[in-house]
């Protein structure tokens, strides 16, 4: 699995995960732009439900990025 440092920021996790899964980019990207904005700006009722339901599709595409690189691991194979 991936490792982080307790100290890394969310970008340094984020430049990790896309140095270790390239094909996961985009949904890496939103997953941490969602956390950030929730963690750190001001709370706005208004797009909190956007934004969970962004981050959770986000996590549902980059979840398959990650099961199918472990099965290809598995088999010996480089992930398509």
């Amino acid at each position: 699995g991936l490792k982080f440092d307790d100290s890394d920021t969310p970008d340094e996790r984020r430049r990790y995960m896309i140095g270790e899964i390239p094909e996961g980019e985009p949904p890496i990207n939103t997953i941490t732009q969602s956390y950030v904005q929730n963690r750190y700006a001001p709370a706005d009722p208004e797009n909190e439900v956007v934004d969970s339901t962004i981050a959770q599709d986000a996590w549902r595409d980059v979840r398959w990025v990650f099961i199918r690189r472990k099965i290809a691991e598995f088999f010996g194979r480089e992930p398509e």
